[in-house]
């Protein structure tokens, strides 16, 4: 329950009631005349009783930092303040207000340190005994024979030096305040106004330093928290799973089970010590731990599949809590999404058109994004995420409720496990933007086709930026995180849905085709279907580059190497997928990229070719360049857009050809590449195994620029029609392994191996 403060007048306030909202606008300060009232913010939970200003550490701040709840029937005085000004008009209205302020801040920075040295201390023992139990059941598991699984999360942690955090300089001095008697701290501050305020600009310093730190260190006390129990692989499970093995192998579990007892204790301390100390929100599993301490103690062996299913979906428990609370969310964002879901969540229809229906799943759609930014942002610290978290960045999964209990069982146990070998390099989500913010991956094209520095750079030529906010701008990987979430990951989400009028960015079962394990795209299940397609269209991810070779007197020669492009799954089910780009920035010899919702419900196989045929185009293009589609320069492009512009005139195409062509542009509504990607399907499928779908000159551009693997050339260039076709393919390369055989022996006269590349490209143009 909030409440409406009135200014400068006394207000009464209800027990439970806010005073003021963490990140709240700043307007306004409270005296505490009568009551208590509890103080929250991220790492600490305290209570304030009457003589204490709420809100004044925040003068000059454009938010509240802390969250004010009415612990008891409270009274408060409102003064209206948005400057250091107005605080000091309020507080020169009495003397004793100076004494009041200042005193109370004393206690408040003694109170701050000391939870600060307690976490502190907490972090430390829990960090050291997490190694000390991790390294003594890794050791039981060789001694014994029993398989011991290893948890990345403890191995990640013990790689990192524990974070030392400098306390503002003058804390001790202001904790050492607080030991003084009262009255004789609020006489010192009455007496001299310069002294007061000087002393609290200092002790709003001290509180700033406290508060960031006991942030700090309650985030790392989540995570130890999060590996002794919350995690999928977390300490107790496994720890009791040993000791449960030693038992049925009838050996000694004695140590593991005191070890069981032990973290059951601890996790009951830290749970206590995180909700009243810290005011950290946590959720633990009780079911889970009776479950396997009772199966501990009773000697019993579960069914592990089943087991694991039940405490995977179990853990899902309060998903859209779980994932909204994993990191720092405005209050009013996060109530808005909260009840806005709800509201979907009611709808009998789902993905009705009904206006109210559209405009709710707009207003998901545009919360959704904000709220996915920070969450991955905050998964970036963290090796071993919440479950839910992890769902959530990965599927876009939300809340357990949306799902039916087949489907939550279903997505626990995907894995998009990346077997990249020698095909395409499979991203999901995370992984891209990690990617990204590590530097890794530049930032991808937008919609209007500007990569991340032309579209920086406009913002230079249009006034919102400096040349040396741009400067920086190019290497914050927070920018190019957050330009690919708003440029690519927004608009591209709903083109792949496939139905624009019912997108939701959220998985519901009501949106669901088919099973989420026949439709999850994996690497290797996309790499397998890329092979099939390479198989057939060998030359498709080859690129040429020249070079020269000063000590063979080379001045020119054309190498190939093979470029293929990247896959990025996006955490949505849909329809269609986006040949995105082809190459990254002006450079031809990089990787381009192709985005797929990773649980597709349509044929893989022809959206692959799709896909593929789209790329092929736009790569010539690129390759090309401004003569592109200029016959005088002879390309895939140039000739197809020569052949639709010009079929009516064509005197190799019959009546009835050019009336399908008439067609298929009528149905491409005009756009060449569309024409050609149909075709290269038809050439793919079907003219690769002896049909005949394209017409005699299309097929010649094909043979020509899309050539077949040898075998299925040499079996179809017995056909006259295909021989004739094939023509200008085998005077090409015929041509090219002339130049590349005088270049080789160029190399041996000379006494210098043959580079790496020249036989590589030899053994390319020889074998296919």
């Amino acid at each position: 329950m909030d409440t409406t403060l009135n200014v400068n007048t006394v207000n009464q306030i209800p027990k439970g009631t806010v005073i003021y909202h963490v990140d709240e606008p700043f307007n306004s300060i409270c005296l505490l005349l009568k009551g208590r009232v509890l103080v929250e913010a991220d790492g600490i939970k305290t209570i304030f009783s009457s003589g204490n200003f709420l809100g004044a550490c925040d003068i000059n701040n454009d938010n509240h930092s802390f969250t004010y709840t009415a612990y008891d029937n409270a009274t408060v005085y409102a003064f209206t303040v948005q400057s250091n000004q107005d605080f000091e008009n309020v507080l020169a209205k009495s003397a004793e207000y100076y004494g009041l302020l200042n005193t109370s801040l004393n206690f408040f920075i003694a109170e701050l340190n000391r939870t600060y040295k307690s976490l502190e201390e907490q972090c430390k023992s829990i960090r050291e005994y997490i190694f000390t139990e991790y390294d003594a059941y890794l050791e039981t598991g060789k001694k014994t024979g029993i398989s011991a699984e290893y948890i990345p999360a403890i191995d990640t942690m013990r790689k990192e030096e524990e974070e030392e955090l400098t306390p503002e300089k003058h804390i001790p001095y202001y904790v050492a305040c607080s030991e003084l008697h009262v009255p004789v701290q609020k006489e010192f501050y009455m007496g001299n106004p310069f002294v007061s305020m000087y002393h609290f600009r200092e002790q709003r310093n001290c509180v700033f330093s406290l508060l960031k730190m006991l942030s700090g260190r309650s985030k790392e006390m989540l995570r130890y928290f999060r590996i002794l129990i919350t995690d999928e692989k977390n300490l107790f499970s496994l720890i009791a799973g040993m000791a449960m093995n030693l038992g049925y192998m009838g050996k000694d579990n004695k140590k593991e089970s005191d070890v069981v007892d032990e973290i059951i204790q601890k996790i009951n301390e830290i749970e206590t010590f995180l909700i009243n100390k810290v005011g950290q929100k946590v959720s633990v599993n009780r079911k889970k731990i009776e479950k396997i301490y009772l199966l501990l103690m009773s000697g019993e062996v579960a069914e592990d599949t089943d087991l694991e299913a039940e405490e995977d979906i179990s853990d899902l428990e309060n998903s859209m809590e779980q994932i909204l609370s994993y990191t720092t969310i405005e209050k009013e964002l996060k109530d808005e999404f909260v009840e806005l879901v709800n509201q979907f969540k009611s709808l009998s229809d789902k993905f009705g058109k009904e206006d109210g229906s559209s405009k709710l799943r707009r207003k998901i759609a545009s919360h959704y994004y904000t709220i996915y930014e920070k969450i991955f942002i905050q998964s970036l610290e963290d090796s071993n995420p919440p479950t839910a978290v992890r769902l959530f960045l990965t599927y876009g999964y939300l809340c357990e409720t949306l799902l039916t209990e087949e489907q939550l069982k279903e997505l626990v146990k995907l894995s998009p496990k990346d077997n990249y070998k020698d095909g395409s390099k499979v991203y999901t989500m995370p992984e891209w933007l990690t990617a990204i913010h590590e530097m890794r991956k530049m930032p991808s094209k937008n919609e209007f086709d500007q990569d991340f520095e032309q579209y920086i750079r406009q913002e230079q030529m249009e006034g919102k930026r400096t040349k040396e906010e741009l400067n920086e701008l190019q290497t914050n990987p927070k920018v190019r995180v957050r330009y690919e979430i708003q440029n690519v990951f927004q608009y591209a989400n709903r083109v792949l849905y496939g139905r624009a009028t019912t997108f939701v960015p959220i998985l519901c079962s009501e949106g669901f085709m088919s099973a989420l394990s026949g439709c999850y795209l994996t690497a290797d299940r996309l790499n397998a279907q890329i092979a099939e397609i390479e198989a057939i269209d060998f030359s498709i991810f080859y690129r040429e580059k020249v070079v020269f070779y000063k000590e063979a007197n080379i001045t020119k020669e054309n190498v190939v190497k093979r470029y293929c492009p990247d896959i990025l799954l996006f955490p949505m089910y849909g329809q269609n997928a986006l040949m995105w780009q082809d190459i990254v920035g002006k450079k031809k010899t990089t990787k381009g990229r192709i985005l797929f919702p990773i649980f597709f419900e349509s044929n893989l196989e022809k959206e692959m070719i799709k896909m593929l045929g789209t790329f092929r185009w736009e790569i010539c293009r690129s390759e090309q360049g401004m003569h592109w589609n200029d016959l005088q320069y002879p390309s895939l492009t140039s000739e197809y857009t020569d052949y639709l512009q010009f079929y009516r005139k064509n005197s190799l195409l019959s009546a009835d050809t050019k009336e399908k062509v008439k067609t298929q542009l009528t149905q491409s509504s005009n756009r060449h590449r569309t024409v050609f990607s149909k075709d290269y399907e038809d050439w793919v499928i079907r003219e690769a195994n002896g049909g005949v779908r394209v017409n005699k000159v299309a097929r010649a551009i094909l043979a020509t620029y899309c050539p077949f693997r040898k075998d299925i050339r040499d079996k179809m260039n017995g056909q006259p029609m295909n021989a004739e076709a094939g023509k200008r393919f085998v005077l090409q390369r015929a041509k090219q392994l002339k130049q590349l055989q005088i270049s080789c022996s160029k190399f041996d006269k000379a006494g210098i191996p043959i580079p790496e590349e020249i036989e590589r490209t030899r053994e390319y143009l020889t074998n296919t």
